[in-house]
């Protein structure tokens, strides 16, 4: 993820009362609530070395998550509608 640090300061940065699972989907909407430019690409990976995730963090994260941007992860137009919107891990329609 690249940012300029003006931006980045200017949106709030990354959110400290969330964990690592949902940090940066917070910024990233942060960004989209201002209409500010994201761009996504499936050819870089990224390897995340030392970040222990607390067990309990991913359910208060996700429920903080829906409370700021509830209605805006409605109208999510980048979901697809082969996906169960109440799954976490993506499960396709029909598969389970």
């Amino acid at each position: 993820m690249m940012v300029r640090r003006e931006v980045f300061f200017d949106v709030g940065g990354f959110s400290r009362s969330l964990h690592d699972d949902f940090g940066d989907v917070d910024f990233g909407l942060k960004l989209r609530s201002r209409d500010l430019t994201r761009i996504w690409t499936p050819h870089v990976a990224v390897y995340d070395f030392g970040v222990v995730v607390d067990p309990v963090a991913p359910t208060a994260d996700r429920e903080l998550l829906q409370r700021r941007w509830g209605h805006q992860l409605q109208q999510d137009p980048y979901f697809s509608p082969n996906l169960q919107p109440d799954r976490h891990d993506w499960v396709e329609k029909g598969l389970r």
